[in-house]
């Protein structure tokens, strides 16, 4: 049984994204949970920006679902990991999980991607082999 390549990153939140609270401002998570899955593309998968935008097609988010459990605290580092964790013909998921140096769980969020062809806009197969990189 294929096994789904997983990669981590690490970050720390800037004295920007902090509320009044300490804590990460809500609308930073997406964004901190979409930069990971980009850096994963380019470090781990080859496909930075030049290479996506080669592509005769397009991933885009047809859901993303996040669940707060801890607040992410100002100036303590956090990483992300993630996985596409099941595919289809025409979609897959990624789960994505936030945690803590100790391992805590602070946050999950579950993408679901949709392979689209840049000249029609609509649905359609993945490419042969494209999605096996994301497995071992």
């Amino acid at each position: 049984m294929e096994k789904p390549v997983d990669f981590v990153t690490t970050h720390r939140a800037s004295f920007q994204e902090i509320d009044q609270y300490g804590h990460l401002n809500t609308m930073y998570y997406v964004s901190y949970f979409l930069t990971h899955r980009f850096t994963a593309l380019r470090e781990r998968f080859d496909l930075g920006l030049q290479a996506i935008h080669a592509l005769d097609i397009g991933l885009y988010t047809k859901h993303m679902e996040v669940s707060f459990l801890r607040p992410v605290v100002g100036d303590r580092t956090f990483s992300i990991s993630s996985s596409v964790t099941s595919r289809a013909e025409k979609t897959c998921r990624t789960e994505c999980k936030m945690f803590d140096e100790q391992a805590r769980t602070l946050a999950t969020c579950a993408l679901d991607l949709t392979c689209v062809d840049k000249k029609s806009g609509k649905s359609v197969p993945w490419p042969e082999g494209f999605l096996d990189r994301f497995y071992e």
